[in-house]
């Protein structure tokens, strides 16, 4: 049984309410019996809206269309001063209207889309930094706002949605075709197997606003399909953090210091190291990005991590290779097949992390170009263990553009277990690597661990934060020599 409300003689302003999730909620504010405010910068989507909230009005409420942009403030005292001068009244205020400029910290017109984006998304209530600092504004803004309302009986409330199919990623310039994939991988990647519509959040909106949540105020409702209860581990599951001694800075630069006559520390890889490391890159709302690691095996495949690959089909990824650059990539060849192991993920979490890609060229061998060999037996504890990756130097960093290398050192399984146990099963099928001062981070699973030139292990897991002192935090790894045969049926 649906839940009905009825906000009959209310009047709620909702900006943003021209298209997609301020549309839903307007229509179904109308529904409830409330005066809506329907607000946009496009006059006629504002009256297509305002239309269909009339259409659904049980008692002929009204919809009062104002053409505003929430980014000028006069265009905001006019809206308010409209609103009052109609209604008399503003009973609920949803503020939806939002964008999301893309915007590199490095750039030099970041510090443009900061404002532009904090006034859309914040005023008026790294790749994509303003958009996420003016989301995490606007929770904090919730909280303080309740605690300094609330003795005047306002409440105030925010919802945080997962992935809504509207058409926000098409006014951003993205395809159709690049939209639909992206919502489709997302339904791909919720427990409940589907991404969301603008009822969705509508309706968890109308709840905020109803009496139903009277003794609720300065919180946040995730709307969000299970994604973030399905991604509590996210921070543990993804690559390679090659934390420096010093901790990491914005920028990729090798942080190191003499330690018993060795160099620790995340440091650029060299011209003819990790000639077999790949770039498994997903072709998202802006073109192909990083996604995972991989080695080149055969002649042509990609070994990886199930965990990078289960969730998507061949034609949403490419492999990249051939240089230590991870811009200026030699190669990129299209994917075949993705065969990932059927009992990954199932025994236990993490288990049988295990993946190969079957590309449609040929691996052409060169100075930079190579395969490398599997393992054939699992490296003795002690064993120095190469890692390279293109993954985070620290848990909120940018991606490094050179690629990054560090020597490890492989842990006993019994004592990794031991170590692990009470929080996860380490099973036969892992390997554990410790140091003090790197660890495998969020960024580049899949990625190879080699030990005497050979792939040893496969980046799968890690329980490190990406903290400089790293020391009792081990990393995870696939045992290529545990499932060599599985492998090496299924490389071509």
């Amino acid at each position: 049984m649906s839940i009905t409300y009825n906000f009959a003689g209310k009047v709620a302003l909702i900006t943003g309410s021209s298209s997609g999730i301020g549309a839903a909620t307007a229509i179904l504010f109308a529904k409830s019996g409330a005066n809506v405010v329907i607000t946009g910068r496009n006059a006629g989507r504002v009256s297509e809206v305002a239309k269909q909230c009339l259409d659904v009005s049980p008692d002929g409420s009204k919809a009062l269309e104002v053409v505003a942009d929430v980014t000028s403030d006069e265009d905001l005292q006019r809206l308010v001063d409209t609103t009052i001068t109609t209604f008399g009244k503003i009973d609920v205020m949803v503020n939806n209207a939002g964008s999301a400029l893309k915007a590199d910290i490095t750039a030099t017109d970041f510090m443009d889309n900061y404002r532009q984006v904090f006034k859309t998304d914040l005023d008026s209530a790294p790749q994509y930094s303003p958009y996420c600092m003016s989301k995490s504004a606007l929770d904090m803004f919730t909280k303080c706002m309740a605690s300094e309302l609330g003795p005047k009986g306002i409440r105030v409330n925010s919802v945080s949605p997962g992935a809504v199919k509207t058409n926000f990623s098409l006014n951003t310039g993205v395809s159709q075709t690049d939209s639909d994939q992206f919502y489709d991988t997302y339904a791909r990647l919720y427990p409940i197997g589907r991404y969301g519509e603008g009822s969705d959040i509508a309706n968890a909106v109308l709840y905020l606003a109803s009496d139903d949540s009277s003794f609720i105020t300065g919180s946040s409702l995730v709307a969000d399909g299970g994604h973030l209860a399905a991604n509590w581990l996210s921070a543990i599951i993804l690559i390679v953090c090659l934390t420096g001694a010093l901790g990491a800075s914005l920028e990729t630069k090798p942080v190191v210091r003499l330690a018993g006559g060795r160099v620790v520390g995340g440091e650029d890889a060299q011209a003819g190291q990790a000639p077999w490391q790949v770039s498994i890159q997903v072709n998202g709302w802006f073109g192909w990005s990083h996604n995972c690691g991989g080695s080149l095996a055969g002649k042509r495949s990609v070994v990886t991590a199930a965990h990078c690959v289960d969730t998507y089909q061949p034609a949403e990824l490419k492999v990249w290779y051939g240089g230590l650059n991870r811009e200026q990539l030699a190669v990129n060849n299209e994917i075949e097949a993705i065969k990932y192991h059927d009992q990954w993920n199932v025994p236990s979490q993490f288990d049988y992390d295990y993946a190969v890609l079957n590309l449609k060229q040929n691996i052409q061998q060169t100075e930079t170009i190579k395969t490398i060999e599997l393992a054939t037996s699992t490296p003795a504890a002690g064993s120095p263990a190469d890692l390279t990756g293109w993954g985070r130097t620290a848990g909120n960093s940018q991606l490094p553009i050179p690629l990054q290398y560090q020597r490890l050192a492989i842990v006993d399984y019994n004592d990794c277990n031991t170590r692990y146990g009470t929080i996860m099963e380490v099973t036969p099928r892992m390997l554990c690597t410790e140091h003090k001062t790197a660890s495998v981070c969020g960024g580049d699973s899949g990625g190879p661990l080699v030990v005497a030139g050979q792939l040893a292990g496969i980046v799968s897991w890690t329980m490190s934060d990406c903290r400089p002192d790293t020391t009792g935090h081990l990393s995870g790894y696939a045992d290529v020599a545990n499932q060599r045969a599985w492998l090496t049926e299924r490389i071509i």
